[in-house]
């Protein structure tokens, strides 16, 4: 028996909703990312000058983990599951700039790139995964 044959493939219609899961998980650990930063700025721990500093590293930190969990559990595609998975964190950076700026900055587009080029080194990282095998030994 091959090894395709011996794997069960998730049921199609969990897919959407896994996928989903796994994004709005990466969307949680960019908000909590922020809320710890912001919290060590407020305790005078760090500069307020590092703010784009930490806003780059939360956004790289939670785009990584978001693209592997999608591309791990996508049927097909895996990397382009794993690249979309950003767009629930673009979209959540978008309302926080509309709030606090009331625009979209001009390092925005920086933002976008680092957040997409993560969560694609997430995707490949999960499609360059090994599978673990399972020794049996004689009993």
């Amino acid at each position: 028996m091959s090894v395709q044959q011996k794997r069960r493939p998730v049921p199609v219609e969990k897919m959407p909703m896994r996928l989903i899961v796994f994004s709005a998980a990466g969307t949680l650990l960019m908000i909590v990312l922020f809320l710890l930063s912001a919290f060590f700025i407020l305790q005078k721990a760090l500069s307020s000058g590092t703010l784009s500093v930490f806003a780059f590293a939360c956004v790289a930190l939670s785009s990584l983990p978001a693209g592997f969990l999608c591309a791990k559990g996508a049927p097909r595609h895996k990397a382009v599951f794993g690249i979309l998975s950003v767009l629930p964190q673009l979209l959540c950076l978008v309302i926080l700039s509309m709030v606090y700026f009331g625009k979209v900055g001009g390092g925005f587009a920086a933002v976008c790139a680092l957040a997409i080029v993560s969560a694609a080194v997430g995707a490949i990282l999960a499609v360059r995964r090994r599978k673990t095998k399972t020794r049996r030994y004689k009993q």
